[in-house]
């Protein structure tokens, strides 16, 4: 009876890690966009910037399209631009796995570490509408903070905080 009951808890504790493992689809006809917490969450992952969604119906596969809709869509509650107002689209071009992107010059209005989240948010937003592996993102005749340009993939950048789990 024991091993019954033994074997019993382990079917429902086994069959209770599958549902709570079950990956949860985005909804059709919509891309993933990122932009800025107003309030980071710290000690969790992704806790300076938000995923949200995008309707990408009719324009899948139209990338300056959904890049410009982004540019100038509003980020829902609790999320902000994480970049200027009027910052454009100013050239985009898809090689192979890299896409090389122009943004006019107002985003070089930003330094530090206001770049910094601008940045990740446009290459995780960029990675994710086009399936590209690496951005290569410049401002149209003025250098991001002393750079002419930046590169950056999924490995370029941490936004995990673990800060908080430290013991002291």
């Amino acid at each position: 009876m024991k091993r019954v009951l033994c074997i019993f808890l382990c079917l429902c504790c086994f069959t209770g890690m599958i549902g709570c493992s079950a990956h949860r689809s985005a909804p059709e006809n919509t891309v993933a966009v990122y932009y800025k917490r107003e309030k980071p969450v710290y000690g969790t992952a992704d806790g300076v910037i938000a995923e949200a969604r995008l309707d990408s119906t009719d324009h899948e596969n139209e990338h300056v399209y959904l890049l410009n809709q982004y540019l100038k869509s509003a980020p829902g509650e609790g999320l902000s631009l994480p970049f200027p107002s009027g910052v454009s689209l100013v050239g985009f071009k898809l090689e192979g796995l890299t896409a090389k992107v122009i943004f006019s010059n107002r985003l070089a209005d930003l330094t530090g570490m206001d770049l910094t989240v601008a940045l990740i948010c446009l290459t995780q937003t960029i990675m994710s509408i086009t399936g590209c592996h690496e951005v290569i993102i410049s401002a149209a005749s003025m250098q991001l903070d002393g750079q002419n340009f930046v590169t950056l993939n999924r490995d370029s950048y941490l936004l995990l905080d673990d800060s908080g789990s430290a013991q002291e």
